[in-house]
This record gives structure tokens, C-alpha cells and sequence, in this order.
């Protein structure tokens, strides 16, 4: 029996995510949707610590860790993946 995920754990990286990303990226729309979560909702590129409250810190690193899968994803070079 495979023994579950921790809720700690980081997102594996998935190719056909990658590759719809990349798509999305590649239109005016996806550019634009893809922007607004990456900086305004997961406010990856803001400071993610709040020094009077350790939740708002674990909210933000959270949020934080969903732009930078998505960015990671969008910027990963499909190339250099080897066939399994």
C-alpha cells in the first residue's frame, strides 16, 4: 500500500502540465490570466514573512508556492526531459 503525500511535500513536476502552461503562455489571454495569479493571487515575487503572525507567514509561503510551481513549470525546458 503506497504510503500518502505529505501535505509538505512539493508539487512534482508534471510534463503535460508544463506543456498546457507553455500553450496557455502563448496567447494574449494566457499571458494575462497567467500574470494576474502568478503576481496578484500567489504574490510570488512579494515578501511572504509577517513578523506578528506565523499564519499569515504559512498563508503567504503557501500561495507563494503555487506561482512558483506555475512559474517553474512555464520556464522548465521540455527538451532536456529523457523518455521513460
Amino acid at each position: 500500500m503506497p504510503m500518502p503525500r505529505s501535505t509538505a511535500a512539493p508539487i512534482k513536476f508534471s510534463p503535460d502540465a508544463a506543456i498546457a502552461l507553455k500553450s496557455l503562455a502563448q496567447t494574449d489571454d494566457g499571458k494575462f490570466i497567467l500574470d494576474w495569479v502568478v503576481k496578484a493571487v500567489c504574490q510570488t515575487y512579494e515578501e511572504s514573512f509577517h513578523p506578528d503572525n506565523q499564519y499569515a507567514t504559512a498563508y503567504a509561503l503557501g500561495r507563494r508556492s503555487v506561482g512558483r510551481t506555475i512559474v517553474q513549470h512555464i520556464n522548465s525546458d521540455l527538451s532536456k526531459l529523457k523518455e521513460t
